[in-house]
C-alpha cells in the first residue's frame, strides 16, 4: 500500500495505490511492486511498516532537497472492504485506544510514526486508511536511533516540536487538542475571530511561531471556552494550495483558534458573525458553506434571528477581549511586530501580494517618498512627476492603473469578502503607517509635514486657504 504521490502533489488528493506482490505475480493478478489497483480507502492486515535501508536512503534524498515519490510502502494482507464500512470503521477507530493515528514524512525522517508521540511504529495488527487519515491498530513501536536519519531529536519533545509537526503533516486541514494532540470526533469546526489568525509561509513554522499560536488558543479558551466542545478551544488550519480545483490557493498556513460546535445552527451563526466561509463537521468529514447553510436554515424554518444576533454579539465581544489580552500579554511586551513583513505575505483577492498596492517601498534615498508615475501622462513611464503636467483626474485614473484597477470593497453585502477586504486595508494602511514612522518617528510630524505638502500644493488652486485662519482650519479639518 503506497500513497499516490503524483495525485496529492499534483490534484491534491489523497488516493492509496495497491501494489502487486509475489503471490499476485504467481496469480497473473499483477506484477510485483506494480500498480495494480487505486482505491479511496483501503484496509490491510498484519500490517508490516518498517522501511528497509535502501528505501531510507530513498527518503534520505527526498530530505537533502530531491523530489518526492512513491516509496514509502505498508506491506500485508488486503482486506475487501467498501468505502462506506471503511469510513465507518475509521471513525470508530479515532475514539478507540488500540488505534493511533500514523504518519509520514520523508523531509523530517525515514519512518511511519505515531502522530501524537513521534514514535517510529514498525508494524500493526490492522491499517485502515480513508483519503489523509491512517490509522493502526495494536501498533509496534521502535526507538528513533535505529533509523537512518530523524531531524527530530530521540528525547522527549516539546509540544512546539510536536504541534509542527502534526501541523505539516495534515496541510488539508486539522483540528486538534492543542495539549494532547487528540482529533475531536464530533462537532463543527469553526474560526470566529480574525485577529487569532495567523497567516504565513510554510518555512516559517518556527517554534517561536507556534508558541503564539498555542498562546492564542489558550486565551480564546478562557474568553469563550465555554461556548466550544468540551469547554476548550482547539488547535485548527489548512495550506492553502494551488491545485486545479483551488486555482487561487497562495501556498499560505492558515492558523486558527477553532471552536468546536455541536448545534449545526449555532455553528452557522457563529461563522457568518467572523465572516468565515464555511464550517467543517468532524464527525462526518464535510464543509457547509456559511452563506449557503444560512440560506437553508431559512428555507426550512430554523433560522432565528434573535440566536443569530446574540451570537454575533457573543463574537464581537470575544475579539475585543482578545485583542486586549494579547495586547497586555507581558510576554509579547518589547517584541517587534512589522505589519509591513505581514503585507508582505499576505496576498489580496487576486493573488497580489498586498505590498504592491502600498507605497511601502517608494521611498528614495532622501526618505521622501518618489515621484509617482501616475502623475505623467503615461502611467507606464516612471519619469520624475512635474508641478501642472497632468489634471488631478487623470492623476487618479493613473494611479488606479498603477495599481492593477484593485478594489477592496469594504461595504460589500457578502460578508466574507466585506470581512476579508477590510483586513486587507487595515493591513495596507499599517503598514504605510509603519514605513512613514521609519522615517520619522514622530506620527504628528509626519502628519504635519503632509499637510503642509497639501496645503502648499492645493492653494495654487484655491488662493483662499491660506489668506485667514478661519479658512486654514476649515481645510485642516476637512482633510483630517
Amino acid at each position: 500500500l503506497r500513497l499516490d504521490i503524483p495525485a496529492y502533489r499534483d490534484k491534491g488528493v489523497w488516493i492509496p495505490t495497491i501494489h502487486g506482490t509475489k503471490e499476485t505475480d504467481d496469480l497473473g493478478l499483477g506484477g510485483r511492486n506494480v500498480p495494480i489497483a487505486h482505491e479511496s480507502v483501503a484496509i490491510i492486515n498484519n500490517a508490516n511498516l518498517l522501511m528497509r535501508e535502501a528505501l531510507q536512503n530513498a527518503g534520505l534524498r527526498i530530505a537533502t532537497g530531491g523530489q518526492k515519490g512513491p516509496y514509502a510502502t505498508i506491506s500485508g494482507d488486503l482486506e475487501q472492504t467498501s468505502p462506506d464500512a471503511a469510513f465507518t470503521e475509521a471513525q470508530a477507530a479515532l475514539n478507540d485506544p488500540t488505534f493511533v493515528q500514523i504518519g509520514f514524512d520523508p523531509t523530517r525522517h525515514s519512518y511511519f510514526y505515531d502522530r501524537t508521540t513521534t514514535q517510529p511504529v514498525v508494524s500493526a495488527e490492522r491499517i485502515i486508511q480513508v483519503g489523509p487519515l491512517v490509522m493502526a491498530k495494536n501498533p509496534v513501536f521502535e526507538g528513533k536511533e535505529q533509523f537512518k536519519y530523524s531531524k527530530i531529536s530521540s528525547n522527549s519533545e516539546g509540544l512546539e516540536n510536536r504541534l509542527i509537526g502534526f501541523i505539516k503533516d495534515n496541510p488539508d486541514g486539522f483540528t486538534i487538542d492543542p495539549d494532547t494532540l487528540e482529533i475531536p470526533s464530533r462537532g463543527k469546526a469553526v474560526a470566529p475571530i480574525k485577529a487569532a489568525e495567523i497567516i504565513t509561509r510554510p518555512e516559517l513554522i518556527t517554534p517561536r511561531l507556534i508558541r503564539d499560536f498555542a498562546k492564542n488558543v489558550q486565551i480564546m479558551t478562557k474568553i469563550a471556552g465555554t461556548m466550544s466542545l468540551d469547554g476548550k478551544v482547539y488547535a485548527g488550519g489548512w495550506l492553502n494550495k494551488k491545485t486545479e480545483t483551488n486555482p487561487d490557493g497562495d501556498g499560505l498556513f492558515y492558523l486558527d483558534a477553532t471552536m468546536v460546535i455541536e448545534n449545526v445552527n449555532d455553528a452557522l451563526y457563529t461563522a457568518y458573525a467572523g465572516n468565515q466561509i464555511a464550517i467543517f463537521d468532524l464527525g462526518e468529514f464535510y464543509e457547509t458553506n456559511t452563506l449557503k447553510g444560512i440560506e437553508q436554515l431559512k428555507q426550512n424554518g430554523t433560522f432565528s434571528s434573535d440566536r443569530q444576533a446574540r451570537i454575533r454579539s457573543n463574537i464581537q465581544q470575544y475579539s475585543q477581549e482578545f485583542v486586549e489580552t494579547r495586547r497586555e500579554d507581558p510576554s509579547r511586551q518589547g517584541r517587534k511586530y512589522s505589519s509591513i513583513a505581514r503585507a508582505r505575505t499576505a496576498k489580496d483577492h487576486d493573488g497580489d501580494f498586498l505590498i504592491d498596492s502600498t507605497i511601502v517601498d517608494e521611498y528614495d534615498a532622501n526618505n521622501e517618498i518618489k515621484p509617482q508615475p501616475e502623475y505623467q501622462s503615461n502611467p507606464e513611464q516612471a519619469t520624475e512627476a512635474r508641478l501642472n503636467k497632468i489634471l488631478k483626474i487623470d492623476a487618479i485614473r493613473n494611479h488606479q492603473i498603477k495599481r492593477k484597477n484593485k478594489i477592496f470593497d469594504v461595504y460589500s453585502s457578502n460578508p466574507n469578502i466585506r470581512g476579508a477586504a477590510r483586513e486587507n486595508v487595515s493591513i495596507m494602511l499599517a503598514a504605510e503607517l509603519e514605513q512613514a514612522l521609519k522615517h520619522n518617528k514622530n506620527a504628528v510630524g509626519w502628519y504635519d509635514k503632509i499637510l503642509d505638502a497639501a496645503k502648499k500644493t492645493v492653494v495654487k488652486l484655491f488662493p483662499d486657504i491660506m489668506k485667514n485662519k478661519a479658512d486654514t482650519l476649515a481645510f485642516d479639518f476637512a482633510l483630517a
